[in-house]
């Protein structure tokens, strides 16, 4: 006996209806058949060719397929625009660069000390542990006589007077003694010529002490 495949076949029970074989047996449904002329019932176990069923209604506008493919388009569209204008939109909670100063390609100027008035001096303040602080020293704020630094190196000359006065973060003054304004970036590559006050005078805190040095390298004038 040969099966006839799914499809629709002309009703064995209602002649001019087609009904639906499912490949093994007759379903409920049942269209009417094309045309005003009867078609011969066919038999479950005659082999046939299923016929296409009947066109249904149309589709409303919205569901039809081209307009569907057009909505999917339209929507991939807004979203990558969405997507692209955040991450084109600045962070607000990130801080803005600042703009550089406009005088920032001009060269600096030589620092200025306010308490002497000279431009090229530089205020030296000696490491506070080279200071030789003992009982035996001036307390803080009393005067001291200061000692003979010409010839010593600027960082031992700096040392020195922070051990007579007492005071670990005592500063002295600096100045090149050529005249060519050279600042003292290394303490110990400078020597002593001169110093002012002259050694064995007395000072206290707020005496303003200048050494005028050269380079090790060099002779003082």
């Amino acid at each position: 006996m040969t099966t006839m495949p799914a499809g629709w076949y002309p009703d064995p029970d209602q002649p001019g209806m087609l009904r639906y074989w499912n490949g093994e047996a007759w379903t409920l449904s049942r269209v009417e058949q094309p045309g005003s002329t009867p078609v011969p019932t066919v038999a479950p176990q005659m082999a046939a060719q299923p016929m296409a069923p009947p066109p249904g209604p149309d589709k409303p506008w919205y569901q039809r397929g081209w307009v569907i493919g057009v909505g999917v388009v339209l929507l991939i569209g807004i979203v990558g625009s969405a997507m692209a204008e955040d991450e084109e939109a600045p962070d607000e909670t990130r801080p803005a660069a600042s703009a550089p100063p406009d005088d920032a390609s001009e060269p600096e100027s030589a620092p200025v000390d306010e308490e002497s008035d000279k431009p090229q001096r530089k205020r030296n303040a000696g490491d506070a542990g080279n200071g030789q602080v003992g009982s035996d020293l001036p307390a803080i704020g009393d005067t001291f006589v200061l000692p003979n630094e010409v010839g010593k190196t600027l960082q031992a000359a700096q040392d020195d007077v922070q051990a007579v006065s007492g005071n670990p973060f005592y500063f002295t003054f600096s100045e090149d003694a050529t005249g060519a304004n050279r600042f003292q970036i290394l303490d110990s590559g400078w020597v002593v010529c001169s110093q002012d006050p002259a050694a064995g005078s007395r000072a206290d805190d707020d005496t303003i002490i200048t050494f005028y040095v050269v380079k090790d390298s060099e002779t003082c004038a």
